[in-house]
């Protein structure tokens, strides 16, 4: 999965990521995030479906998305 997110909130957004995901491998590159949930270094529709709902909601909640 691949986010485009506010740059001044990077950083906590990964912190929160590495803490409550243990499964998940996280790449930064400018101000995107590529998450791999399982780790086996490709993101597949399976990845997607099982986190993507949750951690989407969560992103909104707390304005981590650009406008």
């Amino acid at each position: 999965m691949l986010i485009h997110v506010v740059q001044s909130k990077q950083l906590a957004l990964v912190e929160y990521v590495r803490e409550t995901y243990e499964n998940v491998n996280i790449l930064v590159t400018d101000t995107y995030l590529r998450l791999d949930f399982n780790k086996d270094g490709t993101v597949t529709m399976e990845d997607l479906r099982a986190s993507l709902k949750q951690f989407y909601e969560f992103l909104k909640q707390f304005d981590y998305l650009e406008a």
